[in-house]
């Protein structure tokens, strides 16, 4: 017996948590430190393709990494995924549904897949935490809360950009000050006739990921089906038109 390793073991195992069975799981990864590494990258602003498409291929190619996986989503610095496990009887958890292991593991995959969409460029790092929640709807309420932050991050952005080319930022952030979104359209409008929803979709309201079944035909016109993770660049208002995250998710109404 080897009473030195079953010792260490034992302090590893006191700490070792797992997420109750068959409850949807929420993944969230966020940017440690961004507003300074997007400094370094010399980012565009308020929006950057370059950023924008980096995240989205590691959303994409993350999500495809994670069992039991049913959409992603990314606006900003951050990604979100959902996870289910309970759709058949044979359904069995990503890891067992361990924290420690699932946290340790996205991380490494969007730090790694980030860094070799943004090469050349220093290392940029994420955090993840992972939850579950008890229900398919507050799923995707937590989804309609990220693409909420999102839109107000945007609008927020590209008003004080846009209005600080003009007059400098010192300025915008004043002119700024105790505005609400809406005003604050109107003020990107006035300053500068932009109008914030002529922005692409997916600087609006976030990008996502899900799988798709396709039919192809080989070259002896025999037809078979595949499936595969795509890109959503043009989202909907995930709070107007909740049926389109429930079509995904598998949503049951009780």
């Amino acid at each position: 017996m080897d009473s030195l390793g079953d010792r260490m073991k034992a302090y590893e195992a006191a700490y070792e948590h797992t997420i109750v069975n068959r409850l949807p799981i929420i993944i969230r990864c966020d940017g440690k430190g961004f507003s300074k590494w997007t400094k370094a990258m010399k980012a565009k602003k308020p929006f950057d393709d370059q950023l924008a498409n980096a995240m989205s291929n590691t959303m994409l190619i993350t999500a495809d990494n994670i069992e039991g996986c049913l959409f992603g989503f990314t606006q900003s610095d951050e990604m979100t995924f959902v996870l289910r496990n309970d759709q058949s009887l044979e359904s069995t958890p990503w890891f067992g549904n361990r924290l420690q292991k699932i946290c340790s593991i996205v991380s490494s995959m969007v730090t790694a897949h980030f860094a070799g969409q943004m090469s050349g460029l220093p290392c940029a790092y994420f955090d993840t935490r992972v939850f579950a929640v008890p229900t398919v709807q507050e799923a995707i309420n937590c989804l309609i809360w990220r693409q909420n932050d999102a839109v107000k991050n945007s609008i927020s952005c590209s008003c004080y950009y846009e209005v600080a080319n003009k007059v400098g930022k010192k300025t915008a952030r004043k002119m700024m000050e105790n505005l609400n979104g809406k005003q604050q359209q109107e003020l990107l409008f006035k300053e500068t006739g932009m109008n914030w929803n002529d922005y692409p979709a997916y600087f609006k309201r976030g990008m996502g990921c899900k799988k798709e079944t396709k039919i192809f035909t080989d070259d002896s016109g025999k037809e078979y089906m595949r499936s595969g993770w795509v890109k959503i660049l043009d989202l909907p208002t995930f709070s107007k038109e909740q049926e389109y995250l429930q079509k995904i998710l598998g949503f049951e109404k009780a």
